[in-house]
């Protein structure tokens, strides 16, 4: 068989380019959530040791923390149904043959 003939089900340009800028922004932000356990901890300790300076007190610490957590959690999501899409979008497998199915090359002159 020649390579003409064998069709190689890839997916499409596009879901695979979707696939890793999704991937590549869930990892970014599963980063940026490993890197926010010690910011916050840190944060913590200076807050509890200035009682009475509240400058070093960061306003809405919990919103920062549901909000680095909420954006892994969807870019999770994302990569997911972009991998979904990625295999979705591959095209059907074609026979080897130059005819496609149904036509044997026979006209039907019934009408």
């Amino acid at each position: 068989m020649s390579g003409s003939a064998v069709n190689r089900r890839r997916p499409s340009g596009l879901s695979v380019a979707v696939f890793v800028l999704a991937l590549l922004t869930t990892l970014a932000t599963f980063l940026v959530v490993r890197l926010w356990l010690p910011i916050d901890s840190m944060l913590a300790a200076r807050a509890d040791g200035a009682a009475s300076d509240t400058g070093l007190l960061v306003p809405g610490q919990d919103g920062l923390w549901l909000a680095a957590y909420a954006a892994a959690g969807f870019s999770l999501v994302t990569t997911v149904l972009a991998g979904i899409a990625m295999v979705d979008s591959r095209p059907p497998a074609v026979p080897a043959s130059k005819d496609p199915p149904g036509r044997s090359g026979a006209v039907d002159t019934k009408i």
